[in-house]
């Protein structure tokens, strides 16, 4: 007789998070995939998922549209607690596009880390106060850290 095959493993949903959890920290594109095994799964990693947001062009307005749909099965608070880091490359100067980063910085007051790739970072100056402050905040740092380096070079 043959040994019999469980289709299904019997594992303690703790394991299972904890092997989702795993699973979703790699960068693979078919991550993705793993919030449509479940409810439960989505759960999981979808925080993972949106804890580290990168963007582009496109991605960008995606990325806002997810936020600010109306018919989210998120909770309210979901993209506050959980984005942590942005990363965007390619903004354009377009009005309707700079609305959209400016929501995402309001619906994410939870953000830690901003990245602006290219020219961007100019094109963004006032698009949020604390961000105008944050940026005069890195220059004037930056100025100062020179003429150390200068003084120092003398």
């Amino acid at each position: 007789m043959e040994p019999r095959i469980h289709t299904t493993p019997d594992l303690h949903e703790d394991v299972l998070r904890v092997i989702f959890e795993i699973a979703a920290e790699e960068n693979g594109p078919e991550r993705i995939s793993y919030a449509l095994v479940s409810k439960a799964v989505q759960t999981w990693v979808e925080p993972i998922f949106y804890r580290e947001v990168v963007a582009s062009g496109r991605g960008i307005y995606l990325f806002f549209r997810t936020i600010d749909s109306k018919t989210s099965t998120k909770p309210p608070n979901f993209f506050a607690l959980h984005v942590k880091s942005l990363d965007f490359t390619g903004l354009s100067s377009r009005d309707n596009e700079l609305v959209n980063v400016s929501r995402i910085f309001e619906e994410c007051p939870g953000v830690q880390s901003l990245s602006f790739r290219e020219r961007d970072v100019y094109r963004t100056y006032n698009l949020h106060p604390i961000l105008g402050v944050f940026l005069r905040i890195c220059r004037a740092f930056v100025g100062f850290a020179e003429g150390l380096v200068l003084g120092w070079l003398g």
